[in-house]
């Protein structure tokens, strides 16, 4: 598989790594060296990485669960606008796919209110807005909260920031940092 199977079609996943991201300097390095090591093979074999590194890439993800009325759509990872090889090593998030997972909350008459399990550091620019967006006007409809147990900063702090409140548990947790690249 080509990473240009993964990411839809040929130029997306580099044009994502030279557009704007709200996450930590540190961590987009990271993420930075990881594309450079990619960037550099036409093909990805994914069942080779698997068997070499021992890491599992990333199954799709499943939709909300629903708890006594309540949905939990669960974010972690570095936040994109849409699946890529980002996500499916390290489990990220497409932006585009929490949009879906909240619309159809909304719609969803077993739905009395909504949880955003936020675990990020954040993640690029597109796409943040757009859902910060869909998140405020889905608490004109229902009761929308953020919680976070690990980590909620810069591009995921935005959205998190976008629900009626925001709640965070344990000692350790780390909520707002703010980075731009």
């Amino acid at each position: 598989m080509t990473i240009e199977q993964l990411n839809g079609r040929p130029g997306d996943l580099s044009d994502l790594m030279r557009g704007s991201w709200a996450i930590p300097v540190s961590i987009f390095d990271d993420y930075q060296r990881l594309y450079a090591s990619y960037a550099q093979s036409p093909k990805l074999d994914i069942a080779g990485f698997e068997k070499r590194t021992g890491i599992k890439l990333a199954p799709a993800r499943e939709n909300y669960r629903v708890d006594r009325g309540v949905a939990l759509i669960e974010m972690d990872g570095a936040l994109m606008p849409k699946e890529n090889i980002f996500t499916r090593i390290f489990g990220g998030t497409s932006t585009q796919w929490v949009t879906s997972q909240v619309k159809a909350a909304v719609r969803d008459s077993e739905v009395k209110a909504i949880v955003l399990a936020i675990d990020s550091s954040g993640g690029t620019v597109t796409g943040t807005s757009e859902l910060a967006s869909v998140i405020f006007d889905a608490t004109q409809h229902k009761p929308v909260v953020t919680h976070s147990d690990g980590i909620l900063a810069s591009a995921a702090y935005w959205i998190g920031a976008a629900a009626s409140g925001v709640y965070i548990s344990g000692p350790t947790v780390h909520v707002g940092s703010i980075g731009v690249v």
